[in-house]
């Protein structure tokens, strides 16, 4: 007889914290048994988080830089060419937007190994 899973996906509005290796504690005591796949998975997991954080803090750097010069009565042509020439966002969000698609395979992966939420 084969099991089988779902999981239902909503939109929840919040504000991005930074993660740390320590956040992941309490979900690896609740669900990671010594030498199981969940604790390559949670550490998967981490690498993911911290990858996407880089990528985000790497576009939020530029976009501020962006937004300086923009606002700056000083800023000149050259300066808003050199920000155009610069190393801009796009490896970055390339690397946010496949760290949130790992971030979100790898959620669903540990969400199916969690015990089924008691009924209400």
């Amino acid at each position: 007889m084969r099991s089988r899973s779902s999981v239902a996906l909503a939109e929840v509005p919040f504000d991005l914290p930074i993660a740390t290796h320590a956040d992941l504690e309490q979900l690896r005591r609740r669900l990671v048994r010594p030498a199981s796949h969940d604790a390559v998975e949670l550490d998967f997991l981490e690498d993911d988080l911290r990858e996407a954080e880089a990528a985000l803090g790497a576009v939020t750097e530029w976009l501020g830089a962006v937004e300086q010069a923009l606002r700056d009565p000083r800023a000149r042509r050259r300066d808003l060419l050199a920000l155009a020439g610069r190393a801009g966002p796009t490896a970055p969000v390339q690397a946010l937007e496949a760290g949130a698609e790992a971030i979100q395979r790898r959620l669903l992966q540990v969400a199916a190994r969690l015990p089924a939420d008691p009924e209400t």
